[in-house]
């Protein structure tokens, strides 16, 4: 990428960053990122990122920085697995948590045994009892084509025995898609990758009933707070609106409990704010 191409704050400026070396902005990131991950590691995911999304060069540089830096404190990558993804919307970068990455942070709360989810089709055999005796029992048919599908699912399978499951309708799914930026326009997570999208919900609507770990809070946090988002972010980090941790799990248990696709109240970031290096990366 030729610097003489690249935008001011521009999203260029960071992926030129990226591929320099930038010593004072790959400090940063491994002052934002989790001991699993290392600095090389996320920037290798990044550049990536960015040669698959060449949008993402055009968003704002303050947007871009955030995102990254979202993503770097939930310790989660915008990989390929669907973990994470950045999206640019009208030259805004936003990150989205994809279902992958819901897994990953409650399997690290210690207390989740197992976690999954699925669609129902037609044809499947499928059992789905509420109560405080739970049940669920899915039967995908094997001998050919298995129908429309109607509904998805979620489980999880607490380490001390305990069992929590959910279901959604299609209808229910395609209203929550409705509402969010990228489903809204047909962009995105929810036209690449509408089935991990789809389980991704469920699971959140579940997650009221999960041991939830710090960094699972996070997530739901964001992820509310995006889909929540009707105007276009200011392009300065300085006002960009930051995700928020909830002051207590029974706080982000009640809310969730609530219409799921609601925004969430803001409270004040928890872990240590990063500035732009800004000097360092126009």
């Amino acid at each position: 990428m030729a610097n003489a191409l690249i935008k001011p704050n521009s999203g260029g400026t960071v992926a030129a960053a990226l591929k320099e070396g930038n010593v004072q902005f790959i400090e940063q990131l491994a002052a934002a990122l989790p001991s699993h991950i290392t600095p090389d590691r996320m920037v290798r995911v990044l550049l990536t990122a960015f040669n698959k999304v060449p949008e993402l060069a055009d968003c704002s540089k303050g947007s871009v920085w955030q995102s990254i830096l979202d993503c770097c404190a939930l310790g989660l990558e915008p990989d390929a697995l669907g973990r994470a993804y950045l999206i640019p919307y009208k030259n805004e970068c936003t990150l989205q948590i994809g279902y992958k990455g819901l897994i990953d942070l409650a399997m690290r709360s210690g207390k989740v045994k197992s976690i999954h989810a699925d669609k129902v089709a037609d044809m499947d055999t499928f059992e789905y009892e509420l109560g405080n005796d739970a049940k669920l029992k899915h039967m995908p048919y094997l001998k050919g084509d298995r129908g429309k599908f109607y509904c998805y699912y979620a489980y999880v399978h607490g380490i001390d025995g305990s069992f929590s499951c959910d279901i959604m309708t299609m209808d229910e799914i395609l209203a929550i898609k409705s509402r969010s930026q990228s489903g809204k326009y047909n962009k995105g997570p929810w036209a690449t990758d509408f089935d991990e999208m789809a389980k991704k919900t469920v699971v959140k609507r579940l997650s009221k009933m999960l041991p939830l770990s710090p960094e699972f809070v996070d997530a739901i946090q964001h992820d509310n707070k995006v889909n929540a988002l009707k105007d276009i972010r200011d392009a300065s980090i300085d006002a960009a609106p930051k995700f928020s941790i909830a002051e207590t799990e029974a706080e982000i248990v009640q809310e969730t409990n609530e219409d799921h696709d609601q925004e969430l109240d803001d409270v004040p970031l928890g872990a240590e704010e990063y500035s732009d290096p800004e000097d360092a990366i126009e």
